[in-house]
């Protein structure tokens, strides 16, 4: 389900990706990587205040994880804020 979503949104297929992540949620536990994924396709559907929320709560205990610092950067494109943007 994660890996589909994700290939609808890089495909440029957001709304497709956000339904199925809709379903997932709805069939199983969300888990950590459920909401990194999730934090990335808000973030590329340009729904970055979402994905900021998403992605600033998971970087606090995660560090070092790439696809949230992507979702992060992302979304700061999105809300047009170059300087944090640059600064992640």
């Amino acid at each position: 389900w994660l890996e589909y979503a994700y290939i609808q949104s890089w495909r440029g297929n957001d709304r497709q990706a956000i339904a199925l992540m809709r379903r997932y949620e709805s069939l199983f536990e969300p888990s950590n990587e459920y909401f990194i994924e999730k934090a990335r396709i808000l973030a590329s559907a340009t729904r970055p205040t979402e994905a900021l929320s998403i992605a600033n709560a998971l970087l606090a205990g995660n560090s070092k994880n790439y696809d949230l610092y992507y979702a992060k950067t992302t979304a700061l494109y999105y809300k047009n804020q170059p300087i944090e943007m640059f600064e992640t």
